[in-house]
């Protein structure tokens, strides 16, 4: 109650004023309010009146009554007792800056949806790359070594002007934050590593795999449309250009996808063990797989024939022409190397009917013939400028 002004108390309660007939004697606080003009009486409850001659003291006692209790340095009081005037410890305490709560929060705004909790931290003193202070979550484990897993939460500035990007770090103990996740303003979500469901909508599964809407069609891939990601199959503008009929496509020599021209006429696709090209089937591609038939290359002359003989042709099929002189009755041809000879077949298609030519030896790059009378048998000299027909093959 507000002290009463004393002239007035004083005046309502003398009755020597009373019977000078005196203005009403108006009663009020000292800010003007309550006010009562012509009062009766005056009630002082929750106090005591001392009368000293024409003195009048009142004595407030209590106010509201007494408040009982204990509590704790820092700690919020709390009504224990209302009624009965009792105040104890609450779950809040303070120590500086910091408030902890020693127990649950419970936010309950209502049955109407409304911001529950609104967490507004002041923006740092100074410009610079961080936006925000963090917000850290900390949760100890409940072992011996009692390890603290930290969250935190803070929002950066990018190399834009007014982009900012939500970063989620966290850490073990004393080690250092890492990234967790990053969701940019325009809706982005970078996500470091996902061990299990992340997305329920649109599951993705670490330990099964990644499914979209729920399922995975055969054959189908994500691939970029310029917006999003979607599932489709492989579309054409996906392969490297493809110039000239007959082009394939492999990787290269650099292990990325590239085109391979057609190779040119009579030439095969071949490997070196490493890259893929064209070219032509050598003796040497055959040899220990198939074995050696035919050759390209053409056999050559290592002794008789005559003087300066000619060869033409490849095993396949080559003619000798005889060479000067008229005395060589026996010639030694040489070719590629076979896997064990030759195998040689000559008809004189110049004099077939006086002689017979036959082959009389040789190795694997080596065959020896004689040429031979058709009527006697004898061994008898090729008439120079004789042609003769052949065949070759290795075995």
């Amino acid at each position: 109650m507000k002290r009463l002004l004393a002239a007035l108390l004083l005046a309502a309660l003398s009755p020597s004023v009373r019977a000078q007939s005196n203005p009403p004697l108006t009663i009020r606080e000292v800010d003007g309010t309550p006010r009562k003009t012509n009062a009766t009486q005056l009630v002082f409850p929750n106090g005591t009146l001392t009368i000293e001659g024409g003195v009048v003291t009142y004595t407030a006692s209590g106010g509201g009554g007494t408040v009982t209790g204990t509590g704790t340095t820092n700690t919020i009081p709390l009504w224990s007792n209302g009624p009965g005037g009792v105040l104890g410890n609450s779950i809040a305490s303070q120590s500086g800056t910091t408030v902890t709560l020693a127990g649950s929060l419970t936010v309950n705004p209502g049955t109407t949806p409304s911001d529950g909790i609104s967490l507004d931290i002041a923006q740092p003193g100074g410009a610079g790359t961080r936006d925000s202070h963090s917000l850290i979550f900390r949760g100890t484990s409940f072992d011996s070594s009692g390890h603290n897993a930290d969250w935190k939460q803070f929002v950066d500035v990018t190399g834009n002007g007014g982009a900012s990007q939500m970063t989620w770090r966290s850490r073990v103990d004393a080690a250092s934050y890492a990234n967790r996740m990053i969701l940019s303003d325009i809706g982005l979500l970078t996500v470091s590593f996902i061990v299990s469901t992340a997305i329920t909508a649109n599951t993705i599964e670490s330990a099964t795999g990644f499914t979209v809407a729920g399922g995975a069609t055969a054959g189908q891939f994500l691939r970029g449309d310029g917006v999003a990601f979607v599932p489709t199959t492989i579309q054409p503008e996906d392969l490297p250009s493809l110039a000239s009929r007959g082009d394939i496509v492999f990787r290269n020599s650099s292990n990325i996808t590239a085109r391979l021209a057609v190779g040119a006429a009579n030439t095969v696709l071949q490997s070196n063990g490493l890259d893929l090209g064209y070219g032509q089937v050598t003796s040497a591609m055959l040899a220990g797989n198939i074995g050696l038939t035919f050759s390209a290359t053409a056999p050559t002359i290592a002794a008789g024939f005559g003087t300066s003989p000619v060869v033409a042709g490849t095993t396949a099929g080559f003619t000798i022409t005889v060479g000067t002189g008229g005395t060589a009755s026996t010639g030694t041809i040489t070719f590629p190397t076979a896997p064990t000879g030759w195998i040689v077949q000559i008809t004189d298609i110049t004099n077939n009917a006086s002689f017979v030519t036959s082959q009389t030896g040789g190795s694997t790059t080596t065959a020896t013939v004689q040429n031979y009378s058709r009527t006697t048998g004898s061994a008898i000299a090729w008439t120079a400028g004789d042609v003769l027909r052949c065949t070759a093959v290795a075995y």
